[in-house]
């Protein structure tokens, strides 16, 4: 296995991990595992993929809001 996908595992796994006091909604959990498997976040180092899924979903709860849409819609359709 190369060192590229070696770091992506642990990317993915670091945006699986979730804080016990607080775990993510599906709608945000869902969103950062897109994140790991689109490509995304394949240039942030692995220590920092916690950090960055925070700021990021924190960017899209509130520029965009759409974590309610998929919340009430229960489906992601492409106008989220």
């Amino acid at each position: 296995m190369t060192q590229g996908k070696l770091r992506a595992r642990q990317r993915f796994t670091e945006v699986l991990k979730q804080d016990s006091t607080f775990p993510l909604s599906v709608e945000k959990a869902g969103c950062g595992l897109y994140t790991a498997t689109s490509g995304a976040i394949d240039s942030v180092p692995v220590p920092e993929v916690r950090a960055f899924e925070k700021e990021f979903l924190q960017y899209v709860e509130t520029s965009h809001g759409r974590f309610e849409s998929i919340a009430e819609k229960k489906a992601l359709d492409d106008a989220i």
